[in-house]
């Protein structure tokens, strides 16, 4: 008798997909934490909600994907929303950005 797939397999392939596709890192000054992020907005998101918000990247993170605006030495990230649905960003100061090539 065959055996299913294995969810524990693909787990690990998502996350070894997923890592694939970050196109650099940041640390966040007051933790110490390093993140990792990527170009483009996250896939339940719509377009035109993003723009509206200037969201301009995704970060991987421990609990989710997090919508975020990113600069050179500030993130603004998506910590929650309000009762229009509209985001709730809060401003990380962030050092030692690298954008992988």
């Amino acid at each position: 008798m065959g055996r299913g797939p294995n969810p524990e397999r693909r787990e690990r392939h998502d996350m070894a997909t997923s890592i694939a596709k970050l196109n650099g890192c940041f640390t966040e000054r007051e933790a110490g934490k390093t993140h990792f992020f990527r170009e483009g907005i996250p896939s339940w998101m719509d377009e035109q909600f993003a723009r509206a918000h200037c969201i301009t990247h995704t970060m991987e993170t421990l609990d989710g994907v997090r919508a975020i605006k990113l600069f050179k030495t500030v993130a603004y990230v998506a910590v929650d929303e309000d009762e229009f649905g509209v985001p709730i960003f809060k401003k990380w100061q962030i050092r030692d950005r690298r954008d992988y090539s």
